[in-house]
């Protein structure tokens, strides 16, 4: 990955990090910037001694910060442009490619890193500290807080990797200061947080994190976007809230962010929505670590590491903490023996499945002959059931432990499951025993995709020769939770119909398709017609489209929804086809798989192209973790174990 060579490429200025950076006077040194060096008698000269402390604080915790730069979109090239000053940008910054993966081809992106230590402006950095330490002095929390909660969680310049930008404190203190007439910080922060909208957009993934500016006028961007922008609001009116990264999922492909208002009796208040800050935070998926991103370095065991050890990027930037347990997911600590001849390292990490390779979430330091790792998360949220999140899904988190170098990271044990009150237990595959597996789903089916398919229960299908279904007969009824793909059932009825329907006549439903065939089973067609409360709906023709991912949804605002087609005579129903709404992760007829099992690597076990809804695969080694690729289509993959007949999803 492209990533890891970060460390390498990194200007010269970093090196104040990696050598013990506390000293104010070096960073400046090693910076070689005269505008950080005019910062720095601007501090020392300050007759301000609480000012000119926490200036001091800046400067030595200032090397290794920067804004990150996509090459690749042009929106977010040009909010960096508008806040970095165009003549010297060559010169500060540097380059690597980063390369995804858009519609089965790769794609070379170019990431630009542009280092504060190099772009700071003296005056305005010193106006924005004033401004913050202003806010701060004259709040009328100040001295429930310590100076420290201050230095890490209002007073920054920055917070992620946004761009360099000295006017989003003063923007959104003006912007917000209207609510200042509430003197709880909790309060303040909800009544604050009620009136910021924002709606969160896969399609910015793959962008840097962006101006308040640009925030303000769109209003969109992703989890990481909000927390972002929802930080710079609070801070700026002087409230102590954090930026907190779940690295990756312990049941999903990705990660997550979410903010955190720190209360002065020392706890904090992790937030998404306001309702959070109401009613306390449910976190939707397993977490395997929480971690807060603050401004001074962490030196923890992880640092004392670093000239030393490779850390992988994740980590390399000492500036994480680990507050997992403050948020009351389950953990605890584990030991992992080591097998390996690579185990070389002192430090070692656990990864966590993300779709075909492995994302590092935790570290942990040897102990003889086995890694410790502390504080790892082992299930969902405390109080929540798998059983309510899905189906099938496994008690507990899959963790790879592994090493890790400039290229690459390599296993020193078998995958294992982590729940709660249990010892690990190891996914070696056992090749002396193997298995037919059945399998239906290449991603587990989550309470949403369950949710639609329940909503179709008590569905009738009808066809009628009235237009008003006054001589209506029942075809079908849906008695119970379907399948979330195309269901043929057959018609035992002779008579033909002009008109035909799907009905509901109590609460909503949602579908992703509905087809009807003739006795021959060639698809028949004909003009939509729905219930008056939705007829004007544009969505409806989703339903007869073809496309099990378009859909329509009614919310059940009214009684005796229905919607079905007019044919342009009476015809004979042999058969109805009826999908709910869908993810399309079923087993997909026509589409190819290939199945792979773990041993230190994904190891094939076949391709086949799917003549059902469901594949075989005979001879699969007994208690192997497992995992199904479609290569026809689809990027949504998990792995998942095979006990009793069943696919366990991880």
């Amino acid at each position: 990955m492209a990533a890891h060579g970060l460390k390498y490429v990194w200007p010269f200025l970093f090196a104040g990090l990696l050598g013990c950076t506390n000293d104010a006077k070096r960073t400046v040194d090693r910076s070689g910037s005269p505008e950080l060096a005019a910062f720095y008698e601007q501090a020392t000269r300050s007759d301000d001694k609480s000012l000119r402390k926490r200036a001091l604080y800046l400067i030595e915790n200032m090397a290794g910060k920067y804004a990150m730069l996509d090459g690749g979109k042009g929106a977010v090239f040009g909010a960096y442009l508008d806040s970095l000053e165009r003549s010297n940008a060559k010169s500060s910054t540097r380059d690597f490619s980063h390369t995804t993966m858009s519609g089965g081809n790769e794609v070379t992106e170019t990431w630009f890193q542009v280092y504060d230590t190099t772009r700071i402006k003296a005056d305005s950095l010193w106006l924005d500290l004033q401004l913050a330490s202003r806010i701060w002095d004259n709040s009328p929390w100040r001295d429930m807080y310590s100076e420290a909660v201050f230095r890490e969680y209002v007073m920054p310049y920055r917070i992620s990797t946004e761009p360099l930008d000295y006017g989003w404190r003063r923007s959104a203190y003006n912007d917000h200061k209207h609510f200042l007439s509430e003197t709880d910080p909790l309060v303040l922060c909800r009544n604050i947080e009620k009136q910021l909208p924002f709606g969160i957009y896969s399609i910015f993934r793959d962008s840097g994190r962006q101006s308040y500016e640009f925030y303000t006028k769109t209003k969109r961007g992703t989890c990481d976007d909000q927390c972002l922008y929802t930080a710079m609001v609070m801070r700026s009116v002087g409230l102590p809230v954090a930026f907190d990264i779940i690295p990756r999922w312990g049941n999903h492909n990705l990660g997550h962010s979410l903010n955190a208002l720190l209360l002065p009796d020392g706890t904090s208040v992790g937030f998404n929505t306001c309702n959070d800050l109401q009613n306390g935070l449910k976190l939707a998926n397993k977490v395997p670590k929480i971690y807060r991103r603050t401004y001074g370095l962490q030196k923890t065991t992880l640092y004392e590491f670093r000239e030393s050890e490779f850390i992988p990027p994740v980590f390399d930037k000492f500036d994480l903490y680990d507050v997992t347990a403050e948020y009351g997911a389950p953990t605890t600590d584990v030991d992992i023996p080591i097998r390996s001849d690579k185990a070389e390292s002192r430090l070692a990490y656990l990864a966590v499945p993300n779709r075909w390779n492995w994302g590092i979430v935790a570290w942990g330091v040897r102990k003889g002959n086995t890694y410790r790792f502390a504080d790892v998360g082992t299930d969902f949220h405390a109080g929540q059931r798998g059983e309510e999140k899905g189906e099938s899904l496994g008690k507990g988190i899959v963790y790879l432990p592994v090493v890790a170098d400039q290229f690459g990271q390599y296993p020193v044990n078998a995958p294992f499951v982590l729940a709660s009150g249990c010892e690990p237990r190891y996914l070696i595959p056992d090749t002396t025993r193997k298995r037919r597996v059945v399998l239906s789903r290449k991603y587990p089916r989550l309470e949403r995709i369950v949710k639609f398919a329940e909503s179709l229960e008590l569905c009738v299908v009808e066809g009628a020769n009235r237009p008003d279904f006054s001589d209506a007969k029942t075809l079908y009824t849906v008695t119970s939770t379907p399948s979330s793909y195309l269901q043929k059932v057959p018609v035992d009825d002779a008579s033909c119909y002009r008109y035909v329907r799907l009905r509901k006549r109590s609460g909503g439903f949602s579908i992703g398709e509905l087809v009807f065939y003739d006795e021959g089973g060639t698809r028949l067609s004909g003009a939509t017609i729905a219930a008056p409360a939705i007829a004007s709906e544009t969505t409806l023709i989703h339903i007869f489209d073809g496309n099990p991912l378009t859909f329509f949804t009614c919310t059940g605002g009214f009684n005796d929804l229905w919607i079905g087609l007019k044919f342009p005579v009476s015809r004979r129903i042999g058969s109805i086809g009826i999908c709910p709404r869908t993810d399309d992760n079923d087993i997909s007829p026509g589409d190819t798989y290939e199945l792979f099992y773990w041993d230190n690597r994904w190891i094939s076990l076949g391709r086949q192209t799917a003549d059902c809804e469901s594949l075989t695969y005979d001879h699969v080694p007994d208690n192997a973790l497992l995992y199904l690729r479609n290569l026809t289509k689809g990027i949504e993959e998990r792995p998942f174990t095979y006990e009793n007949n069943i696919q366990i999803w991880w």
